[in-house]
């Protein structure tokens, strides 16, 4: 295992723009399955990518070593699943099937980075 980084500030679809932000610019191509929790899809999206379940964490390992890392969780009794790899200088991120974030990592970082500034520029204005 490389990394771990938990979803409880942000959810998923922030967890993985950080642990990109920390590697010094390598991507990530993830694809999770949809959640039904409303009638309406961007409500579902937006729990599926931001939803801060405290027991979700995103781990990292070599691709050789991904079953394992499953295979031991399995054994613990905490549900795992592969739901991506690591490469590039992209964040992409489907959601059952459908692609919905696809960013380089200098726009991400650059929107995460000037959200609190823009935000309050916007509250003065």
């Amino acid at each position: 295992m490389h990394s771990a980084h938990d979803c409880s500030d942000g959810g998923l679809a922030v967890t993985l723009a950080e642990c990109c932000f920390d590697t010094d610019g390598i991507g990530a191509d993830v694809s999770i399955d949809a959640v039904t929790i409303a009638g309406a899809v961007s409500v579902n999206r937006a729990a599926a990518l931001f939803g801060e379940s405290a027991t979700r964490v995103v781990v990292s390992a070599a691709p050789e070593a991904a079953a394992e890392v499953v295979r031991r969780a399995a054994a613990a009794g905490v549900p795992a699943q592969v739901i991506g790899r690591t490469g590039g200088r992209v964040l992409r991120v489907a959601v059952g099937g459908e692609i919905v974030v696809d960013v380089t990592l200098a726009e991400a970082e650059r929107a995460w980075a000037d959200a609190i500034q823009k935000f309050f520029a916007k509250r003065v204005a």
